[in-house]
This record gives structure tokens, C-alpha cells and sequence, in this order.
């Protein structure tokens, strides 16, 4: 699953899941924008914290420039 989706799924802000992962909401954007200038820690975190709804596999194969 992308992460826009997950977040749009559990009504979850930008800014507010960046909170959780400890980072402000510009780099979550940018994430989003460009999945492969992701740090590996950063989409494990992810992975983590989204009890795998978006995983490490997910995030390589689904996430575009949208």
C-alpha cells in the first residue's frame, strides 16, 4: 500500500504521522515525492510503524512521483 493510502485509510496527517516517526512533515513529502532518496531507515520505520501495511516491498514496488 502506498503511504498517502495508509495515511488517507487511518485519517492520519502528513504532520502528524511525521511526529510519530520523529521528523517534520517536509521530509515525509519528500519521501512521498521521491520513495527512492528514502533512507533504507527511514522505510523500515515506516514498515514498523505501519505494522507492515506499508512495507519495505511495498514501498520499492508502488510508490510513485504522485
Amino acid at each position: 500500500m502506498k503511504l498517502k493510502d495508509y495515511l488517507k485509510k487511518k485519517k492520519i496527517t502528513q504532520a502528524e504521522f511525521a511526529d510519530i516517526l520523529g521528523m517534520n512533515r517536509n521530509s515525509i513529502m519528500k519521501y512521498m515525492k521521491s520513495p527512492n532518496q528514502t533512507p533504507l531507515v527511514v522505510k523500515l520505520a515506516i514498515e514498523y510503524i505501519t505494522t507492515r501495511q506499508v512495507s519495505l516491498i511495498d514501498w520499492e514496488t508502488t510508490h510513485d512521483r504522485n
